[in-house]
């Protein structure tokens, strides 16, 4: 637990630097995409409380499982991304898109 919460508030300046050295391509993001910090924060917490109170026997077995599911995640980034670019961009403002993306984001980051 210790570990955890010295790693988050490690990487803390990383991801300051990293936002203010990509400013020019976050400023071409767009806006509605900016909606999935939310998932990602609520996520974020919910993982955290969810840790907070796991015994840690029944959390030395999800770790495989949370291993496995970040390795998939990773393997399907080239694939989602050429999925993403070779669609509409239309298609990805429409509202059952964002709520799929919203809910997605949610998991991941729980």
């Amino acid at each position: 637990m210790t570990a955890n919460a010295t790693s988050t508030v490690a990487i803390w300046p990383g991801i300051l630097g990293s936002s203010w050295g990509y400013r020019r391509e976050l400023r071409a993001t767009p806006r509605h995409l900016y909606l999935l910090l939310i998932p990602s924060f609520v996520g974020g917490l919910t993982g955290a409380w969810l840790l907070r109170f796991t015994p840690p026997a029944v959390f030395d077995k999800l770790v495989p499982l949370l291993l496995l599911f970040a390795t998939l995640l990773l393997m399907a980034q080239d694939l989602v991304q050429r999925k993403l670019k070779s669609a509409h961009a239309a298609a990805h403002r429409s509202t059952k898109w964002l709520v799929g993306a919203l809910f997605f984001q949610l998991i991941v980051g729980t």
